[in-house]
Order: structure tokens, then sequence, then C-alpha cells
């Protein structure tokens, strides 16, 4: 049997490497293995799409030794008001399938106030197409006369894959804003500008994991936090990996190189913790000084309950959609201790069913609540009616609500008394009349007999206006300062109703974790200070790539808030200095009194001290 070379090379760390040095003997117009992408072209040696518009043969690109990041070449593209694009054709760099790949170049650019340069990579198939799938894109840059590095990430998801094919590209906004392709918006390209490209290397990429081995990477106390890692390289050579813990303030707290970790090799690495709280754990994997592969999962530690466990009646947190195809969602909630839980039931026709998410739920001892937040796609569709109007929909469509939750009500009818109609995103004032309301009590009646329906409603509604048969569902927006909650629910009027409010949280991809913890907690106890029943946030985990829950830093504040708060009052207020609260609680069910400091004011010029006799 013939073995290729390139096979060969497709099994080293470095699979391929153009650094152009070969200019110094072979002064070619375009680099070895290049070809420039010309829109209208067909791609070379595919019979894919034609390469995308904007690619015109203007501009110049080709091997210069003015600059070069390493040796004495480079390759420069110079532009002249259209894009500019390279690319090494399929079959020159053949890869295993299955395998990922992480293609690095080092670039430099000048006189760019439009367009940016930047590298694709993506794979190819056996007959030549390319893999959709794979398509990768580095970050898009000017560097202002520096070398900047720029990397991007081919995953091997498909066996089909036998080569990778790798761009550099110096691209007006035309090819990357998408506001500069809508008609009516000026265009502005840059008519001059130069990017040099050098030391373009693809690599065998290790494919690594770093899992906590617990549900929503949430550890116990009685159980000390661990990491389990693993590397699988197919280069069958050893790596050198580097584990770090941060804190919730990003501070490294703990790093340790993990020596030479051999292929395929699973390691437990236990953490020298001593708080508990949120933290971050960073894996890096390199290779000869580079980092080729990285992975960062948050975590939580939390401490065990110290008597009996006790669900926070006061407090809830509503699911996401996704609930109920994530098998930690149960365990989560158990860790979490709250009590009420709203679950929205899916609007796709899927049936919970005795056997699904609610009822193990309604097991675990938690205060159900079902939330339908919008009418099927399909069925508002034929019906022509606004998917939001889910009352109208139950009012007057029986037999296509029917097929669409028929099961969940008759299911769980005799166990769950509160079912809201809508999502808080979309409160309904709009769409309801009261004979609706009468109408929807009256077809779920027979499965639900002490029907009570939720309404979402914005903190500035008329809660007067309300049906007698309605509860209300305030949504307290972020945009609200915590000191005007008290003001905004005093507006509340008694009623026999149960009082309901889910306070939003700041945006996690605008606020930093400390703003957002920070935030809730004093969101939390201004509106629990003013006597609401039930106070819910969103569930505080999300998904990673894989589709696992991940415990966000709201995690431990919102345990610690529900379990410290509920069950009490405030007795009192201290007189402190301005800024700062104190709060005197009342006992908890253990006959354990409390008080609340905080202070609001960040930049104090001294610390403020307290005492106490």
């Amino acid at each position: 049997m013939r073995i290729d070379r390139t096979q060969i090379n497709a099994l080293n760390r470095v699979v391929m490497k153009f650094d152009f040095e070969e200019s110094t003997e072979y002064p070619y117009d375009m680099p070895p293995r290049f070809y420039r992408i010309l829109s209208g072209a067909l791609p070379e040696n595919t019979e894919g799409e034609p390469n995308p518009p904007g690619f015109l043969p203007f501009g110049a690109m080709n091997p210069a030794n003015d600059h070069a990041a390493s040796g004495q070449w480079s390759f420069r593209f110079s532009l002249d008001s259209t894009s500019l694009a390279a690319r090494i054709s399929t079959g020159v760099c053949p890869i295993l399938p299955l395998s990922d790949y992480i293609v690095s170049a080092r670039v430099r650019t000048e006189g760019l106030t439009h367009a940016r340069a930047g590298i694709r990579a993506w794979l190819h198939d056996d007959e030549g197409m390319p893999i959709a799938s794979s398509r990768g894109t580095s970050e898009l840059v000017q560097s202002d006369g520096t070398w900047t590095d720029l990397s991007v990430v081919v995953q091997g998801i498909d066996a089909r894959a036998v080569d990778l094919v790798v761009e550099l590209h110096l691209s007006q906004p035309e090819q990357f804003d998408v506001a500069s392709r809508e008609a009516g918006v000026p265009m502005f390209n840059d008519v001059t500008g130069t990017a040099w490209f050098d030391d373009v290397v693809i690599r065998n990429r290790p494919r690594i994991t770093l899992t906590s081995d617990e549900p929503g990477n949430v550890h116990v106390a009685e159980n000390p936090p661990s990491m389990v890692v693993n590397v699988h390289d197919v280069t069958r050579e050893h790596v050198e990996a580097h584990l770090t813990i941060s804190d919730f303030n990003e501070n490294v707290i703990w790093s340790q190189p993990i020596a030479s970790l051999p292929n395929s090799t699973m390691q437990d690495v236990t953490l020298p913790l001593e708080n508990f709280g949120s933290y971050h754990a960073h894996l890096q994997v390199f290779d000869d000084g580079d980092a080729i592969a990285e992975r960062d999962i948050p975590f939580v530690w939390i401490d065990a309950p110290s008597g009996p466990s006790i669900r926070a009646a006061q407090f809830g947190v509503t699911l996401p959609d996704w609930a109920h195809h994530q098998p930690a969602t149960l365990e989560l909630l158990d860790q979490l201790g709250v009590g009420d839980v709203l679950l929205p039931l899916a609007a796709d026709g899927s049936v919970d069913g005795p056997s699904g998410l609610g009822e193990r739920i309604l097991r675990a001892g938690h205060d159900l609540n079902f939330m339908f937040p919008s009418v099927p796609v399909d069925l508002a569709r034929t019906h022509g009616i606004d998917p939001v109007d889910v009352i109208g929909f139950f009012a007057h469509h029986d037999a296509s609500w029917k097929r669409a939750w028929a099961n969940d009500v008759v299911d769980l009818g005799l166990d769950v008394r509160r079912w809201q109609f809508g999502a808080a995103e979309t409160p309904l004032d709009q769409y309801v009349a009261d004979e609706d309301f009468i109408a929807v009590d009256d077809r779920l009646s027979e499965s639900v007999p002490d029907l009570i329906m939720m309404l979402p409603r914005e903190i500035d509604s008329d809660l007067d206006t309300t049906a007698s048969m309605i509860e209300p569902h305030l949504t307290i927006p972020y945009t609200l300062r915590p000191r005007s909650i008290d003001a905004a629910l005093a507006d509340w009027p008694p009623s026999s109703q149960r009082r309901t409010v889910t306070l939003e949280t700041l945006p996690a991809d605008r606020f930093a974790p400390r703003a957002r913890v920070g935030d809730l907690a004093r969101r939390a106890l201004h509106t629990w200070r003013a006597g609401v029943d039930v106070i819910r946030i969103d569930a505080p985990w999300t998904r990673d790539r894989a589709g696992d829950a991940i415990s966000t830093s709201l995690f431990p504040v919102w345990r610690t808030i529900a379990h410290k708060l509920d069950g009490r009052t405030v007795m009192g207020e201290h007189k402190m200095p301005v800024g700062a609260h104190e709060w005197v609680l009342s006992p908890d069910r253990q006959v354990t009194s409390a008080i609340v400091i905080w202070d609001n004011l960040l930049n104090r010029s001294a610390p403020l001290v307290l005492s106490a006799s």
C-alpha cells in the first residue's frame, strides 16, 4: 500500500504552513497553491456556487518583501475600491475526517478606514463540495501598522470531509456589514489600503473536554469541587495543558499545569477552594507555546442544607422552554430550593404528560404553575390570529387548542390550579375581553375545576380593570431602579388574589457579573419588603454548546436570598450614613434573627465602618 506524504502530514501537529519565503528563489506573481477569488467564477476544483459579488479584478495581490512577520516575505493585498481574497485550492491540504483544526495567521494593515482583513476556512467532501456546517471566520481587523494574530477553528463534524480550504481576505463593508447591503443605506468603501499576511499555519487541534461532573455545574459542600479533563489528539503526541480557576471578580485564585496529558486519558482534578461562590474554570492546551485549544466553563459551589430541605415558598423561577428536554432541570430546582415554579408548555403539540417534567416537579413538592406562552404558529396562521392571543385562541377555537394542549390540561388539571395565558414579555391587555375569560373558564373547568387564570401585566398597568377571576402577574423591568419598586407596587390594590412579581435581571451581555448580582439583590429586597406573595426570576442557568444546563452567577445569590428572606418580614430600619441601608428582619422558622446591610455608594473616599453592641 502506497502512503501519500500529505496523509502523513495530516497526522502531524502542523499539517501545513505558508511563510511565503519561497519567493526568494521563485518570484511567482502569486504564492504557490493560492489563487485569486473573482466574482462569478466557479471555485477551483469544485462544481459549487459561483464566488460572491464584490471581488472584481481591481487591486493587486502578490508576494512582497517590504514587511514580514518573520523571515523576509509576506503576502501583500493592495486595495483598489473592491474586496480582495485569495484561497488555496481543494486537494492542497488533505485532512483526517472527524478531526478538528485551527488555522492561524499574522496580519498587518495600513490605510484602512472601512475595510477589514481576516481569514476564513472550511472543509470539502470527497466530491469537492464545501461542507457548509464547517465554515469558520476569524475576527476582522484593522491593525494600523502592527502585526496581529488571527485564528479560526474548523470543526470536523462531518465524516465526508477530506480536505481543508483556507481563504485570506481584505473585505469591504458589503462583505461583512449586513446594513450596508440594505436598500437606501449609504455604503462606503476604501479606495486604497494594504494588508500583509504571513505565517499561515494549519494545525491539528486536540479535542478537549472540561466538565464538572455535576448537574448544571452546581457543587454542594459535601462534594468538593472537581473538574474532569480529557484530551483527545489524533497526532498521538503529548500536549501541555493548564487549568486556571477565577473567582467571581475574575481574579485568578488557582492555577496549575497539568503535566503532559497522554492522548484520550481522563483526569479528575480536585480544586482547593476555600469559599462558596461563583467561579470559572479555564483549560488551555499549548503547542510550542501557542494555545491551540481551550475551554471555559462557569460553576458554583454552595453549602449543603444544615437541616431538612424546605422549599422557599415565596420565591420561584420561570423555567425556559427547553427545560422539558433537559435532564438536569429537576436537580437544579432541588439545589436552588425555591418553592414556586412556572413551567411553559411547548407550543408545538408536544405532551408533558404524567411521566413528564410537570409531574416530577409536583412530586418534588414544588408549587407548579403552567404557562401557555403563545399559540402554535401553524394554528395561528390557520385561524388568522396573532400568536400571542392565547386567551382568544382558547375562547374561540375549541377543537384547535385541544390539538395542542388537551393532554397537558387533562393529565395535570386536577393538581395544577394556576394556568398563565401568554408570556411575561407579551402582555395581553389589548386582546382580552371579560367574555373571553368566561369562555376559557367554561372550556377548562371540566379538567381544571379550581382554575385560576394568570395574566402577564406591565408594572404600569391599571390593575383595577382586571377581571375578578384573573390573577395579575407583574413584570418589573430591569430599567426600573430598585429603590423605585416600593412606590410602584404601592399602587397595587389590596385583594384576596395572590400577588406575583417577576424581576427582570440585568442582561448578561451588557453588565458584569458583579453588577448583575448586586442589582438582583437590591431589586429582590425592595420587592420582598412590598409584601408580594411570590417573587420569580428566569431560571438562573443557561445552555452550553452541547445543550447541557450551566448555572450562572445568579444561582447561588437567588438561592441565598430565597432561604434567608422566606418567612421573614422587615421589623425596622437603622439610621445609616447616606447611601447605606440596614434592615432588621423578623426571626425565621428556626427563630433566628437577621439584619440586611448594603451600600449603594461604590466610590467612597474611605471604607464604611459599622459597629454594633
